[in-house]
């Protein structure tokens, strides 16, 4: 019953950013970058010739790359806190970033030919 309560409790705060210390300008950019960001990399997964498990951890790194700015209680500093595109961006980079690092270290590590 724990388990699931945290579970329930981390889901709420990934999709809900006002329980994630988002408010104003980062409750309308951050989790929209972030789902443009996770379009992007499913585009670009899914159009490179990658193998299943490549594209698969793309994603869940993707995934990762988004968590911890969710987390995080000032990303920004005070000066960007009132821009709406600083939140944005920073909600769009991070995924990006880091299936991209994956990407290029799995096709550099295993071959182009993954299947």
């Amino acid at each position: 019953m724990i388990r699931a309560r945290r579970t329930r409790n981390a889901a709420l705060a990934l999709a809900w950013p006002g329980i994630a210390w988002a408010h104003g300008q980062q409750a309308l950019g951050l989790p929209v970058g972030s789902i443009l960001a996770l379009g992007i990399v499913t585009l670009l997964v899914l159009w490179r010739d990658l193998g299943w498990k490549t594209r698969l951890l793309a994603l869940a790194a993707a995934v990762a790359g988004a968590v911890p700015v969710y987390t995080m209680r000032h990303p920004l500093p005070a000066s960007l806190e009132v821009s709406g595109a600083a939140w944005f961006l920073l909600g769009l980079i991070p995924p990006l970033t880091t299936a991209g690092l994956y990407a290029s270290w799995r096709r550099a590590t295993r071959g182009r030919h993954e299947r």
